[in-house]
């Protein structure tokens, strides 16, 4: 019988609950492919979700909460097998955003709801490679492979009616969609009512039509948010030469605890 507790990983945390309504996974973070690769205290790998599911019946309904501006796409592509391995019920909830790999774990859901102002991305994989022309050609060959079996993934969840062609167009131009318009290409659940929530994640700068991208921090924000961070930004350069050094500084020696604070969690 699972309790309500919460289970500590090496690197980073991840909740798990048992509710009247099954259990509860989230996704809060970028996906890496090892742990040593975390990105944020959030981040999730596919040994990660092995832990997790193993603490879960497999036959009991799984409620997974996703807030993921993508990451490692074999990492996504295993923890999407993971997830559809099991006999229970996956109910995939989009609480902010769903990009790149994320939206192919989305996928995994059963059912997915969304809220309308949330998002979803879809895009090619991209890679970073050296070597001759032949090592080059070699990853072409390999980010080929993946888009077939992303584009694979995404066609078991379209719409009656939705051609390849029509989802590869839209991998190929990264298209970000809201709630409502991902419901036009794919068998989600609208939530008219669910506020999204904001997202942080190390990948947005590397994407090419990234909208409402805070320039500090690479957080995906609202258009109301957004106005209110620009209000920010412009009381922060109003300020003395050295108010500003101070405050950097402070920043600064804040983030130095963390992340001595967070090393030593992981021990």
């Amino acid at each position: 019988m699972i309790t309500n507790r919460e289970l500590k990983l090496k690197n980073g945390r991840i909740s798990l609950a048992k509710a009247q309504s099954g259990c509860k996974l989230y996704f809060y973070g970028d996906i890496v492919s090892e742990r040593w690769e975390f990105t944020s205290r959030d981040a999730k790998c596919p040994q990660d979700v092995a832990d997790i599911l193993s603490e879960i019946p497999n036959d009991a309904q799984l409620d997974i909460y996703i807030n993921s501006g993508g990451g490692d796409v074999h990492a996504g592509l295993a923890i999407y097998q993971q997830l559809k391995r099991r006999t229970g019920l996956n109910v995939v909830h989009v609480d902010g955003l769903a990009a790149s790999i994320a939206s192919v774990i989305a996928m995994a859901g059963d059912d997915i709801i969304i809220p309308a102002s949330a998002q979803m991305m879809i895009h090619r994989p991209w890679s970073l490679a050296m070597g001759d022309a032949d090592e080059l050609r070699k990853t072409a060959d390999v980010l080929d492979i993946c888009q077939q079996s992303i584009m694979d993934i995404y066609m078991k969840k379209v719409l009656s009616g939705v051609e390849r062609g029509t989802v590869e167009d839209m991998v190929n131009a990264e298209t970000w969609m809201t709630g409502t318009q991902a419901a036009q290409y794919f068998d989600v659940t609208v939530d008219d009512v669910a506020p999204a929530a904001a997202c942080v994640s190390g990948y947005f700068e590397k994407y090419r039509n990234t909208p409402g991208l805070d320039t500090i921090g690479g957080t995906l924000i609202s258009a109301k948010a957004d106005a209110e961070a620009k209000k920010m930004q412009n009381a922060f350069d109003e300020w003395p030469e050295k108010a500003q050094a101070d405050s950097i500084e402070r920043v600064k020696n804040e983030f130095e605890l963390m992340k001595l604070q967070y090393e030593l969690d992981a021990i």
